[in-house]
């Protein structure tokens, strides 16, 4: 039915086809029956009158008027059913008139504006099932955008949902759909919507509709240290915000389909690794996947270092060996006879003295893949006495004065002259010890007396180059 229809017309259609009929039976009857011959012209009663008095006279003009009246009676009742049945044509016209689309859109927005949510929904709904209502044109949209409207004003949550889930459906980048929807969701704390709600809006390719998303969306971890080339292993750290999750793979697999949770540091060694990973927020919002390069070459430890890197020395004190420059977790072995290091070598666990004369150190570095790397230097070592024979002579005197065995004129308790004739340096239990012949009232006497070269220490010396025998003075 045509929305347009006039009801006013079609009566007066229907007045004027009644109007003419009626004329036409009474121009007839006008021809044919006297006035005085009816006594209520638009009365059956005064018609059957007439009639009667036809049967009465039985002429033939009289037969021919009760057929004219016949024909009048004819006329009017079918006037009055044209009638009746036109009454009702009309209520159907008008009735259809109203089942159209535009009638219900009307009557909501209607309602909406009287603020009668209910009725509104009644009438938007009804619009719907029309063949206008089905398509995605942007009345529609607004439409059911005000439907949203209204079951939010009357409390139906589950509705308002459906409905802009609706007009998604029908309108894949709807902005205001979207951010009622989010809105909506992140009252009820349910981000596994908002997150599935992401994918949809992250499918249609639309920046500007990502954005609505910014407060859930998920920071992309780092790592530490950067992909590079190293020579040797490493300890990989992955950093995200608090509450984050991270997911990783080492094999350059997707990380998004099978993947570790990073709980701790990762080991890499020699080789190429592929590392990926992406973080989870608190609202399961996950990142973009980060790619780090890693290449691991084992070229083994560099040489060590020994020191001093003097090889001529001469000094009073200790020569002492320090090796340096060897990898954390390496072992190091040395040796000081001329031989090469092995594992089997002595390990090198601090500083270590050199004897007097020409050494070589040798040095073996063994680090924590087996790779090796070795050294060695000669030395030629002289030491020399902290104090002077002079200064010994001293020492000894002063000790042989201070047990009573001669005064300060170097006299003995019996008046005799006590002298000491410097005799040689010798090397005794490890000490550089300066020997003086003793002698007394000029007869030297079968011991001597020594002072060591470093400390001034002074001892009484017996025996021979073979074996001397240092004892202090009592």
């Amino acid at each position: 039915m045509n929305d347009d229809f006039d009801e006013e017309a079609f009566d007066k259609s229907i007045e004027n086809i009644v109007d003419e009929e009626t004329a036409d039976a009474q121009l007839y009857v006008n021809k044919n029956i006297k006035p005085d011959m009816l006594t209520d012209q638009n009365s059956v009663g005064g018609i059957n009158e007439v009639l009667d008095q036809d049967e009465d006279d039985g002429s033939e003009s009289k037969g021919v008027n009760k057929k004219a009246v016949i024909i009048v009676v004819c006329v009017i009742a079918a006037i009055a059913v044209v009638g009746v049945v036109s009454y009702f044509v009309v209520k159907s016209a008008l009735a259809k008139s109203k089942d159209n689309y535009a009638y219900y859109n009307s009557l909501g927005y209607e309602a909406l504006d009287q603020k009668d949510y209910d009725k509104a929904i009644v009438n938007f709904e009804k619009a719907l099932t029309y063949e206008e209502g089905q398509t995605n044109d942007k009345t529609n949209i607004n439409m059911m955008l005000y439907m949203y409207d209204c079951y939010t004003e009357v409390g139906d949550t589950d509705k308002a949902e459906e409905i802009l889930k609706e007009v998604i459906n029908r309108d894949k980048v709807n902005k205001s759909a979207y951010y009622y929807l989010i809105e909506m969701y992140a009252d009820r704390k349910d981000y596994q919507a908002i997150h599935d709600l992401y994918l949809s809006a992250k499918e249609t390719g639309d920046s500007e509709l990502i954005l609505y998303f910014n407060n859930y969306l998920a920071q992309v971890p780092s790592v530490s240290p950067a992909g590079d080339t190293y020579q040797a292993d490493q300890e990989l750290t992955l950093s995200a915000p608090d509450g984050y999750k991270i997911y990783y793979t080492v094999d350059g697999s997707d990380p998004t389909k099978s993947a570790s949770l990073y709980s701790g540091k990762i080991q890499i060694t020699e080789g190429d690794t592929t590392l990926k990973f992406y973080a989870v927020n608190q609202y399961g919002f996950e990142s973009d996947v980060v790619e780090a390069d890693y290449k691991v070459v084992y070229t083994g430890p560099v040489k060590p270092t020994i020191t001093p890197s003097n090889t001529e020395i001469t000094q009073s004190d200790k020569v002492k060996v320090i090796i340096s420059g060897t990898p954390s977790g390496a072992k190091v072995y040395y040796t000081t006879d001329g031989s090469n290091a092995t594992t089997t070598s002595t390990v090198y666990t601090g500083p270590f003295e050199l004897p007097e004369g020409r050494t070589t150190v040798s040095v073996l570095v063994v680090d924590t893949h087996g790779k090796t790397a070795s050294a060695s230097k000669s030395y030629n070592i002289k030491y020399t006495s902290k104090y002077t024979d002079a200064e010994a002579a001293d020492f000894i005197w002063k000790a042989l004065m201070e047990k009573k065995y001669v005064d300060d004129k170097h006299l003995d308790k019996e008046g005799r002259l006590c002298d000491l004739n410097y005799y040689s340096v010798k090397q005794v239990d490890d000490k550089k010890v300066y020997l003086f012949y003793y002698s007394i009232g000029g007869a030297m006497q079968d011991f001597w007396y020594g002072a060591d070269g470093d400390s001034g220490d002074v001892y009484k010396v017996t025996g021979n180059d073979s074996n001397y025998v240092l004892t202090p003075i009592e």
